[in-house]
């Protein structure tokens, strides 16, 4: 009898560890199949963000620089326009920079004509996209000079013919100075913004007493 109860005890605890070890071998396929289900996009449906993270790691982490000015246009955004018309811009790798227009001057908020050219300024300017660049005749200044394009137009350009702005500080062999003067033509001779009032335009920008008047 005790034989009968000692073979019992032996096929119980015998039975009992099968089932533990059917159980143990139950969650090492489901785990198994967890990673590998992560691991390996099924084909023709959308990675998982198991693989996204990894797709993310390879990308190249690019240095931020400063904004160097050149000759070559460069695609940067504006992010403000400020009172004074400097405005600062950002490339998609570069720190803000604050520029100012090259060759070119707009009328002071308290000036006649400054408000609108201020507005419209702010209008073309803000937030758009624009490239940027200088010619070998650049003077250096605090907030560095340029031109600026949007699209195939010279911001400048549009300002002058508007007569929203005067040509300042040149020299006469700028890479655009002599369009800028066709530009600036046009404005006076349609008598636009700043042309109206006769004397007010000058080589040093604007007559601030006409200005006020």
């Amino acid at each position: 009898m005790k034989r009968k109860k000692d073979y019992l005890a032996v096929v119980i605890s015998n039975g009992i560890l099968m089932v533990l070890l059917g159980f143990i071998l139950g969650l090492l396929v489901i785990l198994i199949n967890g990673v590998l289900s992560m691991s390996l996009p099924v084909v023709g449906q959308p990675e998982t963000a198991h693989a996204a993270i990894f797709d993310f790691k390879k990308e190249k982490k690019h240095k931020i620089t400063n904004l160097n000015i050149s000759d070559t246009p460069q695609k940067v955004k504006v992010l403000e326009v400020a009172d004074d018309n400097t405005f600062v811009v950002k490339g998609e790798y570069t720190n803000p920079k604050r520029l100012a227009l090259y060759l070119t001057v707009l009328p002071s908020s308290e000036l006649f004509a400054g408000e609108s050219a201020h507005n419209y300024f702010k209008k073309l300017m803000l937030h758009k996209t624009v490239y940027v660049f200088n010619d070998d005749q650049t003077p250096k200044k605090k907030n560095e000079l340029v031109y600026v394009k949007i699209g195939n137009q010279l911001v400048q350009s549009k300002l002058l013919r508007k007569g929203y702005a005067a040509i300042y500080n040149y020299n006469g062999s700028e890479e655009y100075y002599q369009k800028f003067v066709k530009d600036q033509d046009y404005g006076q001779q349609h008598s636009n913004g700043v042309w109206i009032r006769p004397g007010y335009v000058t080589e040093n920008g604007f007559d601030r007493k006409i200005g006020k008047e």
